[in-house]
């Protein structure tokens, strides 16, 4: 079956970006092609493709293509790229770092501010990897410190990504003092930050009246992060622009026959330096000024090309379980409320039957059977499983489904008609080998909504945790946590129904995906995947190696014409 155009665009994207990540051929055209394919499959994915990471990769390669790409030559420099054209992608790293942290004071989560975030992330993370679970048995001091870590990293660390460096690779005696002292004060200006952002409490007994347990949490509150924000965000891209010309001066200086490409470069740069800084401009109502130059950069920015975005990474975290204060364990660990994980997870139950003998009106004997899911949680058994680098979006998407419902994921109920039909490309995205040969088929479909929690190994901390399932054997339990799993590595129980039985057929679905911009379609509308993740990582390991092995020859090819010049010379 021929491949339809999106399947093209991948192929031929998996083939360009082979090409440029093995140096062989690194021209700006090349960034182009493989944005504008990425843009298009952004586009046309819809729902599918409108994570973080899509508009953060369309941003990268925007940027990457006009800024940092070389257009006269057909590989990247690495001498040259120390000047103007790195000063945009090191912005646009701080900007994700930056937003990232401070979003999450700006949001007020109880989980945040305690530093208790890392309590729950691993087990209602979208998809948990294979080394979640073992997370999750982790101290909780230990996870309290990773969160700080965490802040320390995101807030002031990241300003350290727009401070110049020196590049200077000429031998020069006092360079090694000159990073030692840098060293020290990027040691010292973290260790002041980290004083500063948090605070260390003791616990008390209230009846010997002496502190048993130290614990800490953030000290910066939301007016302190504004504060922050309007103080230092005009200061670093000011900064930023200034270093930026800074640089165009010194290529001008180091290479004067390209001084007109270096001073387009370096406006192109300073423009797209600014637009990309907005989004910092709106993290607080102050700063949200309308001048002339800013509507401008706006409306560029507001283009439908996601030129420039903002980005909140786990701004609130998720899976938070509800707290009774008239439980017996009434305090967790290092008197904070427990941490009481709720992961909320869609299961899909259907009736299956046998295919030639299927008969939707005969509900005589029915069983219903939990479908299979490839990567997301589901058998309380199943553990997980390591998905990068491949991204499979339809779980992912499952995981933020739950957190809403039906009527506001209407892809879902797309997927139900299509499982219903027996559509084979939309029934490969389970684990169902009955039904992916097509031996039976799906005659009924109905979910149901749970609160997923990992097992936990019997300690101190995880018995004052009040629902939770504590493995009953003891033994080497360490070994458990470092070799290998439990039995059973989730607990759940069920919250509520999700979605009502739904059978083949129904017309109440139909006209509902008439009406909205699914529409209704049969399987035969729908193409047979012919370009699957196995085949792309195939395609593109090939191709790199033989680019890379392209580029080495080449090289040393060059190295002996320009040895054998030389001695010629001689």
């Amino acid at each position: 079956m021929p491949m339809d155009l999106s399947e093209m665009v991948n192929m031929v994207g998996v083939v360009v970006s082979a090409v440029v990540a093995s140096g062989l051929i690194q021209h700006g055209f090349f960034f182009v092609a493989i944005t504008s394919m990425y843009y298009f499959l952004y586009v046309v994915g819809g729902t599918f493709y409108s994570f973080q990471w899509d508009i953060l990769l369309l941003e990268t390669g925007f940027l990457t293509s006009l800024c940092f790409a070389p257009w006269q030559s057909l590989r990247i420099n690495q001498t040259d790229q120390r000047l103007v054209g790195a000063w945009p992608i090191r912005f646009l790293l701080f900007k994700l770092m930056f937003m990232s942290g401070v979003v999450k004071i700006q949001a007020d989560c109880p989980t945040w501010n305690n530093l208790t975030a890392l309590e729950y992330h691993f087990a209602t993370q979208c998809l948990p990897g294979p080394l979640a679970w073992h997370a999750h048995q982790l101290p909780p001091m230990l996870l309290r410190l990773g969160v700080a870590a965490t802040f320390v990293i995101e807030i002031p660390a990241s300003f350290m990504l727009v401070f110049p460096t020196s590049t200077n690779t000429t031998m020069n005696p006092l360079q090694p003092i000159l990073n030692a002292l840098q060293y020290v004060a990027s040691v010292a200006y973290l260790a002041w930050s980290s004083s500063e952002m948090f605070e260390v409490y003791n616990v008390q007994d209230s009846i010997h009246n002496k502190s048993i347990r130290t614990g800490i949490k953030l000290a910066m509150t939301k007016y302190d992060c504004n504060r922050l924000i309007e103080r230092v965000v005009p200061i670093v891209v000011s900064a930023t622009l200034l270093f930026t010309v800074l640089s165009g001066l010194r290529s001008i200086a180091t290479a004067p026959r390209r001084g007109l490409s270096s001073i387009v470069n370096c406006v192109v740069c300073f423009i797209f330096i600014s637009t990309t800084a907005l989004p910092l401009f709106d993290l607080t109502p102050n700063m949200h000024q309308q001048s002339m130059l800013q509507s401008t950069l706006r409306s560029i920015r507001g283009a439908p090309f996601v030129i420039s975005n903002g980005y909140g990474l786990f701004r609130r975290m998720t899976g938070v379980g509800r707290y009774l204060k008239d439980t017996t364990n009434d305090t967790g660990w290092a008197g904070l409320p427990p941490s009481i994980v709720a992961r909320p997870e869609i299961t899909i139950e259907a009736v299956i039957k046998d295919a030639h003998s299927i008969s939707s009106l005969d509900t005589t004997n029915e069983v219903w059977q939990e479908l299979t899911f490839r990567w997301k949680p589901g058998d309380v058994s199943k553990r997980p499983l390591q998905v990068a680098p491949h991204q499979p979006r339809f779980d992912w998407l499952m995981w933020f489904a739950a957190l809403g419902t039906y009527r506001q994921n209407r892809w879902l109920l797309a997927f139900v008609d299509k499982l219903l039909k027996g559509c084979p490309s939309v029934i490969d995205l389970l684990k169902e080998p009955d039904l992916s040969s097509g031996v039976k088929k799906i005659t009924r479909v109905r979910a149901s909504l749970y609160e997923y929690d990992f097992t936990r190994l019997n300690t101190d901390w995880a018995r004052r945790i009040p629902g939770v399932h504590v493995l009953e054997n003891n033994e080497n339990q360490w070994r458990v946590l470092l070799f290998r799993y439990p039995k059973q590595v989730w607990m759940r129980k069920l919250s509520k129904q999700y979605l009502p039985t739904i059978d083949q057929g129904s017309a109440s679905l139909q006209q509902f995906l008439y009406q909205s911009e699914y529409g209704v379609s049969d399987c035969k509308s729908m193409r047979q995947q012919y370009f699957g993740v196995d085949r792309a990582v195939l395609i593109a390991m090939a191709v790199w190696l033989v680019c890379s092995v392209v580029k080495h020859f080449t090289e040393k090819k060059h190295e002996k014409d320009a040895s054998d010049d030389k001695l010629k010379v001689e």
